[in-house]
């Protein structure tokens, strides 16, 4: 009689193909048999394993390592307890197998971190998983270790910031018999063993001896999870830039670990804050020293322009990203001095565009922030402010920064109305004026650019003022021997522009926007956190930080009973209907809509340089984050109000708030999301998440400059 032994490669097997007088024989791994006729069996199938139960998720405690430590074993629900003893690999808890084919499989080829079959990972996902034979290490040799023989176990404790975990010895299990009299704990890592890659590699621990051991895989031990990036044994430790220029930057790299394993080091940057892999570029290392230190000399940038950069390790074909930064070029225009006539304000001893005081300097239209634009188009220059001082249309603002901006025209004319005499220094005319307090300041005759070329040179110094005064004219001022001339002028001629500076400083208001009552009512305790732009101290809708106010969806600028897709006033005739690029300072802004003048919705850049240069706290009185600023100390409160969908509100122990930006990245583009900032105190993340369907409720918290 022919016999049939099942394996675990089948998933299901039909018997009409089978003779009434044969019989199925299963072959138990305990070497008994078990026969069961085939005119009794209709059907077999092998279903998974039901897991066992998913445990309470631990809190990751910062031990100032490469990853932080669960406070408890998992499975366990206080630090003491020993938790699930499993076999390594084992996603369902319940394999009691003596044999190590079953765990996972016969032969792995690499270890379990973060994979299918890391336990920890599978249950509680996000970044929890086991940890690796690298991060034991550095457990045992960056921490103190204090074996308590009344509590069993050990407490390790931080070298660097005081903090601690609670290691207990656990004994372990082999098949369904748990060793119960052990007097020592053992840990599964994630990884193979070094020696016998048969094997996998575990802590061991005892009052005596603490080490790394290499034991059968089928053996039930606990697991102590982690909780962050795998690195796969290579650490990037520090990213920073240094030599920054105009067109040039360096970004200096240090990589910790087994950096022999390393094949690649490189780094990604662009001026697109995603990175994306169609508009980034890349340079990269073979290998790197033995100190771990890389520099990446990147050449042909733009000028004042933002990069974003990260560093990168490919280690046994897997890759390990740093976070993304950034950093901005220099300006191609040198800056000025700042010279006091005994004016209002100081003036800049040059041009925009000049390198020394006797230069004519740059010629540029009004409203050009790049000084670079050589259309002569009106409709090429903004039209939707009054007064571009200080803003983002400002070129002196923009590429000097600082107190620096361009003049009003009363400047000018207070400028031009001194005592003064035409000269001519270094082949280059002008004026020579003399200030109330004796100090003297050159103006250059440049002359003006139209279409078709340059015009008066040397005999006319028409200068731009930061004003419009119509749709397509700007206003300007002309010096002349006795008393200057104010006039509207095209907005696409090319002029000089002489900036001012500002002791005072300069707050950018369009006055054809006025704040309504509730934007000056938050103007009154906005926070400035040394950023690039001033946080409001409470959301929309609320009247202090305690309060969550209103909920909306991206880009809609009223609140309402349910929040979907079919809800959503984009999404019409079952697709969506908006394809902005960016809501912010828009019609579609609710923060300019409901609280006016220079409020806003934040973007994804700022809000991700709020996430970088703040430091979080959760408060639990509050319930929510105290965000507290690296650069001066100061702080706003963001309340954790969770978000809405339907009619219900969730994750009420996060915060969710909407940015400006969305998600045009071509892997997400048919799910319509956008950027918002996510704070979950649970696993100590704040990050700008760009994957938020668009129709959900989100609080905001508006900006202005």
């Amino acid at each position: 009689m022919k016999r049939y032994l099942i394996v675990t490669a089948l998933s299901a097997i039909a018997f009409n193909s089978i003779k009434a007088q044969q019989q199925l024989v299963i072959i138990h791994t305990d070497g008994t048999n078990e026969t069961i006729p085939t005119w009794k069996i209709k059907e077999m199938t092998f279903t998974p394993v039901t897991p066992l139960d998913k445990p309470v998720m631990a809190n990751a405690v910062d031990l100032g390592l490469s990853v932080k430590w669960a406070n408890w074993n998992f499975g366990a629900a206080d630090s003491t307890g020993t938790g699930y003893l499993v076999g390594w690999g084992d996603v369902t808890g319940k394999n009691y197998s003596t044999s190590a084919d079953y765990f996972p499989v016969k032969d792995p080829s690499s270890g379990i971190v973060a994979g299918r079959y890391d336990i920890v990972h599978s249950m509680w996902g996000d970044l929890w998983r086991m940890p690796s034979d690298e991060e034991i290490k550095e457990l045992l040799d960056k921490c103190t270790w204090t074996f308590d023989k009344d509590a069993g176990g050990y407490y390790v404790e931080s070298k660097e910031i005081g903090k601690k975990i609670f290691l207990p010895l656990t004994s372990f299990r082999s098949g369904e018999t748990i060793d119960k009299e052990s007097d020592k704990g053992y840990y599964w890592t994630g990884s193979l063993g070094v020696t016998d890659s048969k094997k996998a590699t575990a802590l061991m621990i005892a009052s005596d001896t603490k080490e790394t051991i290499e034991m059968e895989r089928y053996l039930g031990y606990a697991v102590r999870p982690v909780y962050g990036e795998y690195l796969y044994g290579i650490n990037i430790a520090d990213v920073s830039v240094t030599n920054i220029s105009a067109k040039n930057a360096t970004v200096n790299v240090t990589y910790a670990g087994n950096l022999e394993k390393g094949t690649e080091f490189g780094i990604y940057y662009s001026s697109d804050a995603t990175l994306p892999e169609d508009n980034r570029k890349n340079l990269r290392f073979a290998s790197v020293g033995d100190d771990g230190k890389a520099s990446f000399n990147i050449t042909g940038l733009t000028p004042n322009t933002t990069y974003y950069y990260k560093a990168y390790v490919v280690y046994s074909e897997n890759r390990s990203e740093s976070t993304v930064k950034s950093f901005t070029t220099q300006t191609m225009f040198p800056e000025a001095e700042a010279v006091d006539l005994g004016l209002s304000v100081k003036w800049a001893s040059w041009n925009i565009g000049s390198s020394s005081v006797y230069d004519y300097g740059v010629l540029m239209a009004w409203g050009d922030p790049t000084g670079e634009n050589t259309s002569y188009d009106n409709t090429a220059y903004p039209d939707d402010m009054a007064d571009i001082k200080g803003s983002s249309y400002d070129v002196a603002a923009v590429q000097w920064g600082k107190n620096w901006r361009m003049p009003t025209s009363a400047e000018l004319s207070e400028l031009f109305s001194l005592d003064k005499k035409r000269v001519e220094q270094n082949g280059v005319k002008g004026y020579l004026i003399t200030g109330n307090n004796g100090n003297t300041l050159f103006i250059p005759t440049s002359g003006y650019q139209t279409s078709t070329g340059k015009l008066d040179e040397g005999q006319k110094g028409k200068y731009w003022s930061s004003e419009r005064k119509t749709m397509d004219n700007a206003v300007s001022v002309e010096i002349f021997p006795v008393t200057p001339v104010t006039s509207p002028i095209a907005k696409g001629l090319h002029l000089p522009v002489r900036p001012v500076y500002d002791e005072k400083g300069s707050t950018p208001v369009d006055p054809e926007q006025n704040e309504t009552e509730a934007g000056k009512k938050a103007s009154e305790s906005i926070v400035d956190l040394g950023l690039s732009v001033r946080w409001a101290s409470y959301n929309i809708g609320a009247t202090s930080s305690a309060d969550p106010g209103d909920y909306y969806a991206w880009g809609e600028t009223t609140t309402k009973d349910t929040y979907s897709r079919d809800t959503y006033q984009f999404y019409k005739d079952g697709q969506y209907t908006n394809d902005i690029n960016d809501i912010s300072a828009t019609d579609n802004d609710v923060a300019r809509k409901l609280w006016g003048g220079d409020w806003r919705m934040p973007t994804d850049t700022e809000m991700r340089e709020l996430t970088e240069k703040c430091t979080f706290t959760w408060n639990e009185a509050k319930n929510g984050y105290d965000v507290r600023s690296n650069i001066n100390g100061k702080s706003v409160f963001f309340y954790a109000g969770g978000r809405v969908r339907s009619n219900d509100k969730y994750d009420l122990d996060m915060a969710y708030y909407w940015t400006g930006s969305p998600n045009n990245l071509d892997v997400d583009k048919d799910n319509h999301m956008s950027y918002g900032l996510t704070l979950n105190q649970q696993t100590n993340q704040y990050l700008v998440n760009q994957k938020i369907y668009r129709y959900d409720g989100l609080l905001i918290r508006p900006v202005k400059k």
